[in-house]
């Protein structure tokens, strides 16, 4: 007999729940959880530890790890994320395949939101190999995203960066934004899935050719990140190719990178034993100096900060101008050289927070504080989202740690990442704000 439904959930309740997901255990992660966990509660009527307790000793593929797991997802991409991916896909890798006489390829999209990943690699193929059948299968864990990449449908944003005239045979305009052609609606095939738990129509369909699994591993836990990307480069074909995201490489310990027109990209052959010491999750505060087979160079040689602040300061430059599109795409090129720092995720969470897409902008926040726990812009526009949605235990939380950063601060200097505000202003909208925070406000 189902107990009524009581309470919120008990710190660390979630937590074994999340190690079992392969989620990081972070504050905003349990947080989410705890909210999450509630909602979800109500409908089993059981109390959330109990709910929890539950999906923690089921599959991850049973119905209720699925229902946590996409509820804690956040479905954001664009029409051609990262494109020198896809050009380095485009004129060099399927063309090496193509000259190998090889029938249509099989492509995978592991995370694929909306669709915005899986229609650009569809596009792709017809741009580099027009003409055989080519296969793209797009597996993301949110049955809400998988209804919505079906049906092909996008608004302006999804295309950010884009030149649309360029893909004028793929898409159309429609009401209120565009729809992809049915020729690239056929061409994928979405599929519902937790990464870790792959349906096995996915396996099925492997060998795969090319896999892109990016901004994806950075939500999972080092540990199942890594067995995730195992996992993958486990369905590549020998000749085979996985893109992950600009923060994701050091998921890719047990892979040697290959460098084609200056993107890293992993490849099935070059499987390699896991060193004794597994590589640290961030690099090195100067990775300019470090030696070259020290980590994943994506990482470590490539990404210096010469070139990463001029790219920062160019997108911060178009905002100012009103430039919103070209600076989100400028601070997605920062983030790809070099996926360490917390200050272009930001720059790119409060141009979407502009927009209204709250969720997103929190998706990026929390990117940032995973890189810098302690950045004190990223904690304050993260209580401010949460305070504006009338959740006041997350902005209390958020407000506490970036509290917490600031007491040993001289109050005249300035903040990191946030050259206009000094230690002493950001202390006094942060206790104001705590005012408003405490548990129990109404907000």
């Amino acid at each position: 007999m189902r107990a009524e439904h009581e309470g919120v959930l008990t710190p660390g309740a979630g937590r074994p729940l999340l190690a079992h997901l392969g989620l990081r255990a972070d504050d905003g992660t349990l947080a989410a959880l705890g909210h999450v966990a509630d909602d979800l509660a109500r409908g089993w009527r059981l109390s959330p530890d109990a709910l929890c307790a539950r999906a923690a000793g089921e599959p991850i593929t049973s119905e209720l790890c699925l229902a946590f797991a996409q509820r804690l997802s956040v479905p954001e991409s664009t029409f051609f994320r990262h494109p020198a991916h896809f050009e380095v896909l485009e004129k060099r890798i399927i063309p090496e395949l193509r000259a190998r006489q090889r029938g249509p390829l099989r492509l995978l999209s592991a995370g694929s939101a909306r669709g915005e990943e899986p229609y650009s690699l569809a596009i792709s193929l017809e741009r580099a190999w027009p003409g055989p059948s080519h296969r793209v299968l797009a597996v993301d864990v949110s049955q809400r995203s998988i209804e919505a990449a079906v049906q092909g449908r996008f608004r302006d944003w999804s295309f950010r960066g884009v030149d649309l005239p360029a893909l004028a045979q793929w898409i159309s305009p429609c009401e209120p934004g565009w729809v992809v052609a049915e020729r690239l609606r056929s061409a994928v095939e979405f599929l519902q899935g937790n990464l870790l738990g792959l349906p096995p129509k996915v396996v099925g369909a492997a060998p795969f050719d090319v896999i892109f699994c990016r901004n994806v591993l950075i939500y999972f836990s080092p540990e199942a990140g890594r067995r995730l990307v195992q996992q993958l480069a486990g369905l590549l074909a020998p000749d085979g190719y996985l893109f992950v995201g600009p923060a994701d490489h050091d998921f890719c310990g047990e892979l040697s990178p290959e460098q084609l027109d200056g993107n890293y990209v992993y490849r099935a052959a070059t499987l390699r034993v896991p060193p004794a010491q597994p590589a640290p999750l961030l690099p090195e505060p100067e990775p300019e100096i470090v030696p070259a087979d020290s980590g994943p160079p994506a990482l470590r040689a490539e990404a210096t900060p010469r070139a990463y602040a001029p790219l920062l300061e160019q997108g911060q430059a178009l905002r100012d101008e009103g430039r919103y599109e070209e600076a989100f795409q400028r601070f997605d090129e920062a983030v790809s050289a070099h996926p360490a720092r917390p200050e272009a995720y930001f720059e790119q969470a409060l141009l979407l927070a502009e927009k209204g897409l709250t969720a997103a902008a929190r998706e990026l926040l929390q990117r940032a504080l995973y890189l810098d726990a302690c950045f004190s812009p990223a904690l304050l526009v993260l209580a401010k989202i949460y305070l504006r949605e009338g959740q006041p235990l997350r902005a209390h939380a958020a407000l506490t740690q970036l509290d917490a950063s600031l007491r040993e601060l001289d109050p005249v200097a300035m903040v990191t990442g946030w050259p206009e505000m000094s230690a002493g202003a950001l202390k006094r909208v942060c206790r104001q704000l705590l005012d408003r925070a405490q548990p129990g406000s109404l907000a």
